[in-house]
C-alpha cells in the first residue's frame, strides 16, 4: 500500500449563517490520504463534519479551501480545479454509497438500470448486461432480482443494490458514508463481509464514515478520529485500539460497553466533562480544550497540528509529545 488514490489537504468547509447567526465552520484544515488496497476509517460524534467531508471530497459540496487529488490512469488529477466536464469524467474512478439506500435508488428505476447507470453516464461497455448480472453476482444478489424495483427489496438487498452501482464503472477510491448504520446488526455483518471481500479482490482504497467502533474493528486499516471538524488522532487501528493517545479517542472508546455483563460491571468510566462547543462558536485553539483533562493554558488560543508522536500514529495534542 504504497500509492496515495486519494490525498485531501487542510480542507475547509464552513456554511453560511442562518436567520442572522453566525457561519458553521464544519471542516477545519482536515489532511488526510488514503492508499490504494487500504480502508481509512473516519470515525466521531453525530456533527462533528465527517459527512461534509465526504461530500467535499466527491466535490457534491465544493470545499470553501483546500485541495482534494484523485489519482487516475491518466495521472494525479486536482478536483476542486477541475472544469465541469473533466470533473465528470474524474467521478468515474471515485464512487459513493450512501447511508440510505430507499433515498439513493430511484424507485422508478429497475434495480439493473439503477447499476447500469454509471455505466451509461460514463460511456464505459457495450455489453452492459453482462456487466450488470456479473456486479450483482459479485454482491451476493440473484441476476433475476434485475427486474425488480427498489421497494420490492429488503434493507440488505437494496444496499447491495447501491454498492453494485458504485463498482459499476471500477472506481479506485469508495466512500462509503454510513453505509452499514441503517441496517439490523445481522444485515450489517454480511454488508461488512462483502465489503472486505470486495475490497481484497479489487484493491479498492475506501474511506469509511463511522460512529460505529465495530465497523472500525471489522473493515479499517487505519483509524482517523474526527471532533469539531479537526481531526484528534490518526494512527493504525490495532494501535489506536489498543493504545490510544488522544483524551477524545480514550473517551470514545470508554464508551463502548463490553459484551461480557460482569466485566462491564468492573470497569471504571470517567464520563467528559461538559457538552461540545457548538459549530458556530469554536475558538481559534483547540477545539477539544473545554473537555480535555490535559487542558494548557495555550490550547485555548492555539490550535495544535496533527503531528508524529510515535511509529504510524498521528496526535493533535499540545500536552501530548510521544
Amino acid at each position: 500500500m504504497t500509492d496515495v488514490a486519494i490525498a485531501i489537504r487542510d480542507l475547509v468547509v464552513t456554511y453560511p449563517p442562518v436567520h442572522g447567526g453566525r457561519p458553521v465552520h464544519a471542516v477545519r484544515g482536515v489532511s488526510l490520504d488514503v492508499q490504494r488496497g487500504e480502508c481509512v476509517a473516519l470515525v466521531g460524534e453525530s456533527g462533528c463534519g465527517k459527512s461534509s467531508l465526504a461530500r467535499a471530497a466527491l466535490m457534491l459540496r465544493p470545499p470553501d479551501a483546500g485541495r482534494i487529488t484523485l489519482t487516475t490512469p491518466d495521472g494525479p488529477r486536482d478536483l476542486d480545479r477541475l472544469t465541469r466536464g473533466a470533473l465528470r469524467r474524474a467521478r468515474r474512478h471515485l464512487q459513493v454509497v450512501f447511508q440510505d439506500p430507499d433515498a439513493s435508488l430511484d424507485p422508478r428505476m429497475t434495480v439493473a438500470t439503477s447499476v447500469a447507470a454509471p455505466l451509461r453516464v460514463h460511456g464505459l461497455r457495450r455489453d452492459r448486461e453482462d456487466r450488470v448480472t456479473a456486479l450483482l453476482d459479485a454482491v451476493g444478489l440473484d441476476p433475476a432480482l434485475g427486474h425488480r424495483y427498489p421497494h420490492e427489496l429488503s434493507g440488505g438487498q437494496k444496499q447491495r443494490v447501491g454498492i453494485a452501482r458504485a463498482l459499476a464503472p471500477s472506481p479506485a477510491v469508495l466512500i462509503l458514508d454510513e453505509a452499514v448504520s441503517a441496517l439490523d446488526v445481522s444485515l450489517r455483518a454480511q454488508i461488512l463481509e462483502l465489503l472486505r471481500d470486495l475490497q481484497t479482490r479489487l484493491d479498492l482504497a475506501m474511506l469509511f464514515i463511522t460512529h460505529d467502533l465495530s465497523v472500525v474493528r471489522s473493515l479499517a486499516h487505519r483509524v482517523a478520529v474526527m471532533y469539531l471538524g479537526s481531526l484528534m488522532e490518526v494512527a493504525p487501528k490495532a494501535t489506536l485500539l489498543a493504545t490510544p493517545r488522544h483524551p477524545y479517542t480514550r473517551a470514545l472508546l470508554d464508551a463502548v460497553p463490553v459484551p461480557d455483563p460482569t466485566l462491564q460491571a468492573t470497569r471504571i468510566v470517567t464520563p467528559l466533562p461538559g457538552d461540545p462547543p457548538s459549530p458556530d462558536a469554536v475558538s481559534p485553539g483547540c477545539p477539544f480544550a473545554s473537555r480535555c483533562p490535559l487542558r494548557e493554558a495555550r490550547c485555548d488560543t492555539e490550535k495544535p497540528e496533527l503531528r508524529t508522536v510515535a511509529d504510524d500514529t498521528l496526535v493533535a495534542c499540545h500536552a501530548i509529545s510521544e
